[in-house]
């Protein structure tokens, strides 16, 4: 979601942006009493959220404070039932709408969406107690993999970057490195995935003509191959790894989107007929390599594969509404940010016990 884009939902919601700190049944872990801590803020309108584990449940988003609303985040730990309040790092003009969880204590915040603009990335060791600024501000695209946190920056101007690097960090030790990967100048849309010591980022070269564009692939996070992505260039795509072999893919094609899987790590790929259109904003989740839902990012329904994409089922419930930012913790536990009605809901926590075959409502209190 762009910074217009977001600010208009917001409007529509009755928050106004400043920049301040601070299934048939789900089964969820569920404790007999009530966690203590800081309520959920008043008007809480999440963004985004991360699930390390099917305890661990954090949603960034905005709520009120004292000088109108802030950034927030919320963490739960017993699967969605209870929420309170954590610390949030100061906001970037309102612009943190993206968090990462690699555990109940390591974690990342950042604006996801700033394609080559200012986009610092803020890190806590101890669960949100306390954040730190990482020591740089170009970030394009994080992942976690190995062990390790994985971003991907460089320096960009008039919709050029340059000098493109893959910055590491073991979980928890705040101390990143760096290595320089080599390519020429390329477009601020970026997507990483990663699986174990397995890496692939997909980006646009912006000399000469590629229609699709370039993936970087690494078996050990240190030496790279070259392959085709199934997305095209300067439209980008989402990549999702479920093992060191199979990958999952959207991919925007100016009008329409297209679904792709690939065995071998993203030497070949397939196109997944879901039958039906999908729009650009469709969005992708793989519980395993033969498991994923897909949201077709219009209103319309869930689908789901259990036999890596050669057949979809729609996924209850079957109503209107917009499915994102979708996250399974395992091959049970799965939760997501939907909206149901008119642009003026805020989007609500669902959550699934069953692999995504059903979803119910968690409210978050």
């Amino acid at each position: 979601m762009r910074a217009a884009a977001l600010a208009a939902l917001l409007a529509t919601i009755g928050i106004a942006v400043s920049a301040c700190g601070s299934q048939h049944h789900v089964a969820r872990t569920t404790t007999s009493s009530e966690p203590s801590g800081p309520p959920v803020p008043g008007r809480f309108a999440p963004l985004d959220l991360a699930a390390p584990s099917n305890r661990d449940v954090w949603i960034i988003g905005i709520g009120a404070c004292a000088t109108g609303s802030c950034t927030a985040i919320v963490h739960s730990t017993d699967g969605g039932v209870h929420f309170t309040a954590v610390t949030a790092p100061p906001a970037h003009a309102g612009a943190l709408d993206s968090i990462v969880f690699a555990n109940e204590r390591v974690g990342y915040v950042y604006d996801g969406h700033a394609f080559g603009g200012a986009a610092p990335l803020w890190q806590t060791s101890d669960g949100g107690a306390h954040w730190q600024r990482a020591p740089f501000d170009d970030l394009l695209a994080l992942g976690l993999g190995d062990g390790k946190a994985l971003a991907v920056t460089a320096t960009c101007k008039n919709g050029r970057c340059r000098d493109v690097r893959l910055r590491t960090e073991t979980y928890g030790t705040i101390a990143w490195s760096d290595a320089t990967i080599a390519t020429g100048p390329v477009d601020p849309i970026v997507a990483l995935t990663a699986h174990d010591a397995s890496l692939w980022i997909s980006l646009s070269e912006t000399s000469g003509v590629h229609p699709n564009q370039m993936l970087l692939h690494s078996a050990n996070g240190t030496t790279f191959t070259t392959e085709q992505s199934p997305c095209v260039t300067g439209l980008g795509g989402e990549l999702a790894a479920s093992s060191a072999r199979v990958l999952w893919a959207v991919c925007p094609t100016g009008m329409l989107a297209t679904a792709y899987r690939s065995i071998d790590a993203g030497a070949t790929w397939t196109t997944l007929d879901v039958g039906r259109e999908i729009a650009n904003s469709s969005r992708l989740a793989p519980m395993s390599e033969t498991k994923a839902v897909l949201a077709t990012g219009d209103q319309a329904q869930l689908l789901r594969t259990t036999d890596g994409g050669s057949t979809f089922d729609v996924v209850q419930p079957v109503t209107a509404g917009y499915w994102n930012h979708i996250v399974f913790a395992d091959e049970t536990h799965g939760y997501t940010l939907r909206t149901v009605g008119s642009g003026q809901a805020a989007p609500k926590l669902y959550a699934s016990g069953d692999g995504g075959a059903s979803w119910h409502v968690a409210p978050i209190r």
